[in-house]
């Protein structure tokens, strides 16, 4: 029947190969969904102790300038001013607590937790590690995505799919041809013959396994049969294969560039986070300094209030960014599993 089987055999094989590919696609974007939700909770820990180490340090100025007021060295407008930046700070902190609570929240419902029962988040010691430049080669990194990404892998699939569908289809306009052999055989046992009211069998008979293969008839045809008139449905389903392998083939070209876009994309941001790693470490040490100095001078009165304000604000600021920093720069390797199809 034109090979119709064997290509719908062939198409529902590659269909399978497509769907168990698809598969492991959704499970990699799943596990990268949770990687991203867990890094947004280490994150959210991080910047909630940045916000207690700032509520901390106006916490310990507030108490010395309520000292030196009592001392006579400070004005109590000073203390005020004071007072109203500790609560700010203390406002910041609810909100990085909120915040973190919600992420975690999140995290658990994506694995399934239940939040009410107690549970643990461990947090993992941070790996600064580099990858080599050698290995960071955009035209190796998208060929060997292009290979390994199941998601491209079953789209080619899919599309090999179309191919056995399209020649099943085309089957239909082609002859039939059906070969036929049968073969009969055949063997009786009288029970009486009377004829006058006289039995007539006075002779013993055969066995029926005796009289097989004695009494046989064999058949042998061969049949060509051609639809001519099935209302154009047999070129109706191979113009319809034909535009899915099209637009499989299609759906596949552009899914191999968007590859080549998110691999090229990835290492940029890659070579960013690495960037931002050496910014921010400069960065905090230069705060950490500004902000010794500049208290060292608000003690003596060399500096006024808003000085030594606008350096913890810097300070807090550049501890907020270095953590930034190094959990984007852990993402950031996770990006470049997750877009070459690795686990």
């Amino acid at each position: 029947n034109g090979f119709r089987d064997r290509e719908h055999m062939r198409a529902a094989v590659s269909s399978r190969d497509a769907a168990l590919s698809g598969f492991d696609r959704a499970r990699q974007q799943v596990s990268f969904d949770v990687a991203q939700t867990f890094y947004q909770v280490v994150l959210d820990r991080r910047l909630v102790a940045v916000a207690k180490a700032n509520l901390d340090l106006s916490q310990t100025r507030q108490t010395q300038i309520e000292e030196q007021i009592r001392a006579g060295t400070r004005a109590p407008p000073e203390l005020y001013r004071q007072q109203a930046q500790t609560r700010a700070d203390e406002v910041a902190l609810i909100d990085a607590n909120n915040r973190e609570r919600n992420d975690e929240a999140v995290l658990l419902r994506r694995l399934e937790v239940d939040p009410l029962k107690p549970s643990r988040i461990i947090e993992p010691a941070v790996d600064t590690t580099r990858i080599p430049a050698e290995s960071l080669d955009v035209t190796l990194l998208v060929a060997d995505a292009q290979r390994a990404r199941p998601d491209l892998v079953a789209s080619r699939d899919k599309v090999e799919a179309d191919a056995h569908a399209l020649r099943e289809a085309n089957g239909e306009l082609l002859p039939k041809v059906g070969l036929s052999f049968s073969y009969i055989n055949q063997s009786r046992v009288f029970g009486r013959e009377t004829i006058n009211g006289v039995d007539q069998l006075n002779t013993s008979q055969r066995p029926l396994g005796q009289q097989l293969g004695t009494q046989g008839l064999g058949m042998v045809s061969l049949g060509l049969s051609w639809d001519v008139f099935d209302d154009y449905r047999a070129r109706l389903d191979a113009e319809r294969a034909q535009a899915a392998q099209s637009r499989d083939r299609v759906a596949t070209q552009d899914l191999s560039l968007r590859i080549a876009g998110e691999v090229q994309q990835a290492v940029g941001d890659y070579h960013s986070a690495e960037q931002k790693l050496v910014s921010t470490e400069a960065g905090l040490e230069a705060a950490q300094q500004a902000y010794d100095a500049m208290a060292a001078r608000y003690d003596v009165g060399l500096a006024t209030f808003v000085d030594v304000l606008s350096a913890q604000t810097t300070l807090t600021q550049s501890r907020a960014l270095r953590e930034q920093a190094l959990i984007n720069f852990e993402l950031q390797k996770a990006v470049l599993r997750y877009v070459r199809g690795q686990n």
